[in-house]
């Protein structure tokens, strides 16, 4: 579009005053915004001249007024027209919305002046991604009727000014009751809220991205007078469809309306709440260098909430995510031209190990960096992967292969596995030597993620897995401290748990050498694998192993006893086609050292904020396993089960970036517990639906599209049974892990 000078022309719709309200299906919201459209106000007024003879033609009185125009075929033809007029002059519909849940008093001019402010701060967002230099604003007046205290406020804060004051009354003439009757009508100051969001938006840096748009001119007009612009009658149109289409007993679906307006260019439809996730994608982009994987997380953020199936609601989610991935795909377009920004891949490294390195189970934000920035055939991840030494390279490559197993991606980390083994072909070094035995763990984490697989494949897996496993522990030996082994060392104040998990699983106390995380992940990877292939008591002797390693790391101590806690909770698991072995006190141990344990307290469930710690979702898969398969005496599966018919948690769970891997486990085991434990069939269906729904999507993994399969046969069946033909591994019997 690469015009210099575009026009926004805004309106609004939805009572900003007026009576409480508490149900949102009642069509209350509130709609602000118009349309963005390349050119001066004033050419644009004689450009729009058409859309007056078009309403001249239709016999009524200038200017239209969606809300005011009862006959359905005419208010159809406006819409219409009015979407075409966009179209023919290139521009964007811009409308941001908030929608009403809960109790909520209406009578509120800062809301408006709030959405007003938000909306020409993401309009000059928009116009520099369209190559705009200059703003011009023609936002319609807003004046509202407001009591006293409601006027004398709006004043003092600066949002508006009285204009009015309220004649008294006419001797006999009473208020309606329960009506607090206005002092007088406050105009809204748009023309100071317009320089103050672009003086604030001139004052954030604009990185190697386009400049902020000056503003040229702001002329706020009344939207009912003759002379007012005709780009205001299209604002109206665009807020007042919106506003109808969420109202209740809405003729058209808002999906449906949004394909109507986008005839021209993406109609940025947004709810006013994800517009921070969008300033602050928009804002990690132009740091001096981008911070890619925290503007690829707020856009994955975005992408997650409008995933979910539901409501209207949710297609407002779908129109944030649009936004975002438009800011997005502008931002890395220019960032893509020569020069390359100074220290952008090592940036995007450290950025990628440190998000990584948490291990929260929430990785589409970071793939999101990886993609664009590295591994994908875009023109920045070219230019990056043009302009970097070969140690850099291979450290990118090890965190692409990392983040697509997390992801479950086999395809992806295959790729990335022959890149970095084609950086070795052209000679080893120190600092490639210590990515090696990292690539070569992650490795077989990535064939450990081709499981489960059809059961023809089940064979061969295996024996590809238990062959690269072999090579890895042997790998991981060869790698002791120089000298005669690992070098004894002495903790002091080691928890009893600690003591007791030894002793139950070792016969002996705890054993510590020099710590080597690397060397122990190794282990720990290795311990896995035998899980996955049976082998258990192997398996626990090698993640005791990998414990005696992570002397001085409590957080690496804490995933091995999730490691440990599964292997104990895949001996216990009764439907593995063995007999199982009685739940022992390694298990017990290993619950409370991981974390587990405690989140097997009702309230402690009842009260899980996983929003604000994604990793807990581990901790409380295992939870509910033993709760299924193992639970210690004292537990209440019952009462835990009672809590996850509560669709609190479900809703925390279904949102943004915890829409990934360890949700889909947590889902289908609560849906199995509460089954189990004769819950209500609707809470039993929607946690299986939301298991199925993140492992069976367009985007999802290797690993999670073969357990949708799994999910689905054990959500047929009340009481799930094993066939004799399903080989552990396959899709219909997965096993360690992913069962």
């Amino acid at each position: 579009m690469g015009k210099q000078t575009w026009t926004l022309l805004t309106d609004e719709s939805g009572t900003f005053e007026g009576k409480k309200v508490d149900r949102y299906d009642e069509g209350l919201c509130w709609v602000v915004g118009g349309v963005l459209l390349p050119g001066r106000e004033v050419q644009l007024r004689d450009k729009l001249q058409e859309l007056r003879e078009w309403w001249a033609g239709k016999g009524e009185t200038w200017p239209p007024h969606a809300s005011e125009v009862n006959d359905e075929a005419l208010r159809t033809d406006l819409l219409d027209h009015a979407a075409l007029a966009v179209k023919r002059l290139g521009g964007m519909w811009l409308l941001v919305v908030e929608p009403v849940k809960g109790q909520s008093d209406k009578r509120d001019l800062g809301r408006f002046v709030r959405m007003f402010g938000a909306t020409v701060d993401l309009a000059a967002r928009l116009v520099a991604g369209l190559g705009g230099t200059a703003l011009d604003a023609v936002p319609a007046q807003r004046s509202l009727p407001l009591t006293g205290d409601r006027a004398k406020d709006a004043v003092r804060r600066g949002v508006g000014t009285v204009i009015e004051r309220k004649k008294p009354e006419k001797p006999g003439e009473t208020a309606p009751a329960g009506d607090p009757q206005p002092e007088g009508r406050v105009h809204a100051m748009l023309s100071a809220e317009v320089r103050h969001a672009l003086d604030a938006l001139a004052r954030e840096p604009r990185g190697r991205l386009p400049a902020w748009p000056v503003l040229s001119s702001v002329s706020v007009e009344p939207a009912y007078a003759a002379t007012s612009h005709p780009g205001l009658a299209l604002a109206d149109v665009g807020c007042n469809f919106i506003h109808r289409c969420l109202s209740r007993n809405a003729s058209v679906k808002l999906a449906d309306l949004v394909q109507w307006l986008g005839r021209g260019e993406q109609p940025m439809v947004v709810p006013f709440a994800a517009l921070q996730h969008l300033r602050d994608l928009d804002r990690a982009l132009r740091d001096e260098p981008p911070r890619l994987v925290t503007a690829g997380r707020r856009l994955a953020a975005l992408e997650g909430d409008a995933r979910v199936a539901g409501d209207d609601s949710q297609e407002l989610q779908a129109g944030a995510a649009a936004c975002g991935r438009w800011l997005w795909k502008r931002a890395v377009t220019a960032l893509a031209v020569p020069p390359m920004v100074d220290g952008f891949a090592r940036s995007l490294a450290a950025g990628a190990e440190a998000q990584l390195a948490t291990r929260n189970g929430a990785y589409e934000g970071t793939w999101h960096a990886l993609d664009e920035g590295w591994a994908g055939d875009g023109p920045l991840a070219s230019a990056a992967r043009a302009g970097c030494d070969r140690r850099l390279a291979a450290r990118l490559w090890r965190l692409v292969l990392e983040c697509a197993n997390h992801r479950g991606d086999v395809e992806t980390a295959s790729r990335a596995l022959s890149e970095f083994e084609v950086l070795l072909q052209r000679g080893r070094s120190q600092a490639l030597l210590a990515e090696e035995l990292e690539v070569r763990n992650l490795a077989v984490v990535t064939m450990q993620n081709r499981l489960p697989c059809s059961p023809e494949e089940v064979a061969e897996v295996s024996g590809e897995l238990d062959r690269r496993t072999r090579a890895l522990f042997a790998a991981a030996k060869q790698a002791e401290q120089p000298g005669a082994g690992d070098a004894p060392v002495t903790v002091e104040g080691m928890e009893a748990e600690e003591v007791a998990l030894w002793r139950t699983a070792t016969d002996m106390k705890p054993v510590w050498v020099t710590p080597d995380r690397e060397r122990g992940m190794a282990y720990g990877t290795v311990a896995r694998s035998l899980a996955f292939l049976g082998r258990l008591d192997d398996a626990r002797g090698v993640a005791m192993l990998a414990r005696s390693l992570f002397a001085d790391s409590p957080f690496d101590r804490r995933i091995n006893a999730a490691t440990i806690a599964r292997i104990e909770l895949e001996r216990a698991r009764p439907d593995a086609g063995r007999v199982p072995a009685p739940a022992g006190e390694v298990l017990r141990h290993a619950l409370s050292l991981c974390g587990a344990m405690a989140l097997c307290d009702p309230l402690r469930v009842a009260a899980l904020q996983v929003t604000k710690d994604p990793g807990l979702r581990f901790a409380l898969d295992i939870a509910l396993r033993a709760l299924l398969w193992a639970p210690p005496a004292e537990w209440p599966p019952v009462k835990v089960a009672e809590q996850l018919c509560s669709q609190a948690l479900r809703e925390q769970l279904s949102r943004g970036e915890l829409r990934s891997h360890p949700t889909e486990l947590i889902a289908r085991h609560a849906a199995e517990l509460v089954r189990k434990y004769h819950g209500p069939a609707e809470d039993v269906s929607a946690w299986f639906a939301l298991s199925i729904e993140l492992s069976d999507h367009p985007g999802a993994g290797h690993t999670q599209r073969q357990l949708a399969a799994f999910t689905r046969r054990l959500d047929a069946s009340p009481t799930f049974v094993r066939d004799d033909e399903d080989a552990p591994g396959s899709m219909f019997n997965p096993t360690f892990e992913y069962r």
